[in-house]
């Protein structure tokens, strides 16, 4: 039976770390640049806004360069939200996308409380917290923490379902439709979502072993189970359209289509994988394995290390681990990694259309962590010994995500060779969020020119962001002018991937690195 005060203090031990990764945020969370599609991304949440306000006569929204094949709803609340933020837009708008991605850390300890109690709970929101691929992208990544979150909520009220038992209450029904119409709000590809609720329902039907009892009584239970699942689909549909300007041209096709090209998105540009440039659509399929092998923390294969001896021992555990819930979350995690592997869709910008699946891949680390603790035959040496390696795995990756800081998302484990063994095999600032940090340098170093300094970049986006910070920064725009690049700059910014920034002759005369790793270079160009 559950002791309620040793639940209040996982509580409140799980408020207080969610207090001190808000103070985390507000401190650290406009440290990022913007990256390539932020400026589009931004634009579209406003022709959204003013699809709206026209009273739909304004169409700009449904033929926006590629976004109009996604849903608004989130560039939509970060837009309404930087129209009265006194901050500027990228950076209210980063704000509120690391808010969303610590909404996604909660949503993994709510999984790994569900099914194996407080203790587990509060690791997986840990584990998750110390994932440097997740914070990195949490600082400006707008479709994929947003989209991975709202999966997230939608795998813990399947979850919910898969622990409590048949048939499905109402609370969880509607939850997950409303999780579920959030993702698909963000991206068409999460309609595989909707198996998840699904799923949790064939594991309590099987559970419960009703169909050997009585078979009137089993199909009474299918059909409760059935109307009550129906509801997802409809909710989760209107959710996806409410803020779609192109899907309401066709309600029922047009989202369908979005989905269908989902998976071959038309990605035009090469990746970097293991030293060679591939397209999206011809990737190997070790990409994702290999992805996830060399940028999981080491903590993560500690936790399930421990959680195989445990699984040992598992009658002799102190605390039960309900075991649909716990199957619901290794169907979370490889159901569309093995998806990928079997449909080879268009993959590129290593693991961040995968974001979603490190909260339930975190649950399933907290859990084991967390039944390691409760095995009761583990002798006091043993569990000290493993506990003291989590903690030094732990501490490892909060060095290299401080390091790195504010390109976390560039992580790579020590056990591959970190970003050091990366370079040149793999992508790293693949976002270009390093412009904003070359860009502070010449701001900075122009303050003892005698004329203002003409900076380019590499594309129109990186342009745009250039310009944005130009205008924003106190006394920058009487100092630097943002040009072409074919208008003979004073100074070049070149990022490091190549295939969208040709190579510059002139000096280098600023690097932004980490790890002595270039991420992007500051040049004089040879006129």
């Amino acid at each position: 039976m559950a002791d309620p005060q040793r639940n209040r203090r996982w509580l409140w031990t799980a408020v207080i770390g969610c207090g001190v990764l808000l103070v985390c945020i507000f401190r650290f969370g406009m440290d990022a640049g913007s990256t390539w599609d932020e400026p589009s991304q931004a634009e579209y949440g406003n022709l959204v806004i003013r699809w709206f306000a026209s009273g739909f006569r304004d169409t700009s929204a449904m033929r926006f360069e590629n976004l109009y094949l996604y849903g608004g709803l989130f560039e939509v609340v970060a837009q309404l939200l930087a129209k009265i933020s006194p901050l500027g837009i990228f950076e209210t708008r980063h704000l509120l996308i690391a808010c969303v991605g610590l909404g996604g850390i909660v949503g993994a300890g709510l999984i790994g409380w569900e099914v194996a109690g407080p203790r587990a709970g509060v690791l997986a929101g840990a584990v998750l917290a110390l994932t440097p691929p997740w914070i990195g992208h949490a600082w400006f990544n707008s479709k994929d923490i947003p989209f991975a979150t709202a999966a997230t909520f939608a795998i813990w009220f399947a979850t919910r379902i898969a622990v409590r038992g048949l048939p499905p209450r109402m609370t969880d029904v509607i939850g997950s439709g409303m999780a579920i119409g959030a993702a698909l709000g963000i991206r068409a590809g999460g309609y595989f979502l909707l198996i998840y609720p699904l799923c949790a329902c064939l594991l309590g039907l099987v559970a419960t072993g009703i169909v050997r009892r009585d078979a009137q009584a089993s199909r009474r239970m299918a059909k409760i189970t059935l109307a009550r699942v129906w509801v997802v689909l409809p909710l989760a549909w209107l959710l996806m359209l409410a803020m779609w300007p192109w899907a309401w041209s066709s309600p029922i096709l047009a989202p369908l289509i979005a989905m269908k090209l989902s998976s071959q998105f038309p990605f035009g540009g090469d990746t970097l994988f293991r030293g060679e440039l591939f397209k999206a659509t011809t990737i190997p399929y070790s990409y994702l394995p290999t992805w996830f092998a060399i940028t999981t923390p080491e903590l993560y294969a500690v936790a399930f290390a421990l959680g195989l001896y445990a699984f040992i021992e598992r009658r002799h555990l102190s605390v039960p681990i309900n075991g649909r819930g716990l199957a619901l979350i290794v169907v979370a995690v490889a159901l569309p990694i093995g998806a990928a592997l079997i449909t080879k869709p268009a993959l590129y910008d290593g693991l961040r259309h995968f974001l979603f699946v490190f909260p339930p891949l975190a649950a399933l680390a907290g859990i084991a962590i967390s039944a390691f603790i409760a095995a009761k035959r583990v002798p006091s040496t043993l569990r000290a010994g493993g506990l003291t390696i989590v903690l030094v795995t732990a501490a490892m990756t909060i060095v290299d995500a401080i390091e790195l800081h504010p390109y976390e998302y560039a992580y790579f484990n020590r056990t591959f060779g970190g970003l050091v063994a990366a370079q040149g095999r793999f992508e790293t600032d693949y976002w270009g969020a390093s412009y904003k940090e070359g860009f502070e340098w010449v701001a900075n170093d122009s303050r003892t020119s005698s004329t203002p300094l003409r900076v380019a970049s590499c594309t129109p986006s990186s342009n745009e962001r250039l310009e944005y910070y130009r205008r924003e920064w106190p006394g920058v725009s009487d100092r630097l002018a943002v040009v072409q690049p074919d208008a003979h700059p004073d100074v070049f910014l070149e990022s490091t991937r190549r295939y969208l920034c040709p190579h510059v002759e002139g000096p280098v005369i600023y690097t932004v690195s980490r790890l002595g790793v270039p991420l992007l270079y500051v040049r004089k160009p040879a006129q």
